[in-house]
């Protein structure tokens, strides 16, 4: 989503960010209730109807946003931290109001001119405030400072940490250069825990996802060295890998953990998927086939534009499907139908709304 205009191209990172956005549309395609204090959907559908199979596939689409919601979301932070560390090293920002006033037209300026003139408008289309009785109150409460259900929430967390890290890189950097990696590193996930406690939600995702950033912001300095070892991997490393995840998931589900054990499984959880994700990638990225390959570059130069632009599209699509074939949402194949037909209709048209801004040279939004 981030896309820093780096010195040189790291092939890895690029397949990341393929990957991950396509993770993301994947994981809005299978929403049918939205509910928050500032407006919201809700399609309910009619599982004690479904056969067998339907209820099955009904259940695995669940099992997949779970899975994809477990570490997508902290993938893209870390690979956020780690483009930004390889754009210091660079010596892309002077000073801190260069880097106030690049990310504000990188993060700020699109998610105000997103969510005013595209997203809220299609959620209000789509009977998103129709229980709200005051609209502006709920549109702003709930979109422009975040308490209620936007996917726009990336950009200023997002905006917010770069902030943060710019003045911990320089501007501290005297009082805490004594500090190592694991007290920051100790802090950070005493700050991911006490995230659960706050209602301020642009606070709360600053604090949960800074150790993420953090994460990818330390890995590139050493992204070299691991992928020597990468390459000298076996493939039972995949496996215990994976075992590691099965393991994580079933305990999460399972026993009673108390709050602060729970966000530190969450956190291993996702650093397991994130390392299989990076592993995957770097493996892709030696491939001239796959790096080559005209629609990946399309998806890496459109990715900004995918992420602003499709999750809205499935308000519209379940506002249709909800009035005209309310009926045919429960069948087997119906489910089936409406996840591709979100999948694909929110993931083309976004490409397509990019397309025509970037040829129309619009800024800031593509």
């Amino acid at each position: 989503m981030e896309k820093i205009n780096k010195v040189k191209s790291i092939k890895e990172y690029d397949i990341i960010r393929v990957i991950a956005v396509i993770l993301v549309v994947i994981g809005h395609c299978t929403y049918y209730k939205i509910s928050s204090n500032y407006g919201g959907i809700n399609y309910i559908l009619d599982t004690k109807s479904m056969s067998d199979i339907g209820k099955l596939i009904f259940k695995s689409l669940n099992l997949l946003t779970t899975v994809l919601y477990s570490f997508h979301m902290p993938l893209f932070f870390a690979l956020s931290g780690a483009l930004f560390k390889n754009s210091l090293n660079n010596n892309k920002y002077k000073n801190f109001r260069e880097l106030i006033v690049k990310k504000s037209q990188r993060l700020l300026v699109p998610f105000l001119i997103v969510a005013i003139i595209y997203s809220v408008p299609i959620k209000y289309i789509s009977g998103y405030y129709n229980g709200s009785q005051n609209v502006i109150k709920n549109i702003f409460i709930g979109q422009i400072l975040l308490q209620g259900n936007t996917h726009l929430w990336f950009l200023p967390t997002l905006f917010c940490i770069f902030c943060i890290s710019y003045i911990y890189k320089y501007i501290l950097r005297n009082e805490l250069e004594k500090l190592n990696k694991l007290i920051i590193f100790l802090i950070l996930i005493s700050l991911n825990i006490l995230s659960a406690s706050i209602k301020i939600v642009l606070v709360k995702n600053v604090l949960f996802y800074l150790i993420y950033f953090y994460i990818g912001y330390c890995f590139e300095d050493i992204r070299e060295e691991i992928n020597n070892k990468i390459n000298n991997l076996k493939k039972i490393v995949y496996l215990y890998l994976v075992l590691g995840i099965g393991i994580l998931l079933v305990s999460l589900k399972i026993f009673d953990f108390s709050i602060c054990i729970k966000m530190c499984l969450k956190i291993i959880l996702a650093l397991l998927e994130i390392s299989i994700t990076y592993i995957i990638c770097y493996k892709l990225s030696k491939i001239d086939k796959i790096v080559e390959n005209n629609r990946i570059k399309t998806i890496n130069k459109f990715s900004f534009g995918i992420y602003l632009y499709s999750d809205p599209l499935n308000y519209y699509i379940l506002l249709i499907v909800g009035n005209y074939f309310t009926q045919y949402m429960n069948t087997t194949l119906g489910i089936i139908t409406l996840f591709l037909a979100r999948l694909l209709i929110t993931f083309y048209v976004s490409v397509v709304i990019t397309y025509i801004l970037k040829k129309l040279k619009v800024k800031y939004i593509c």
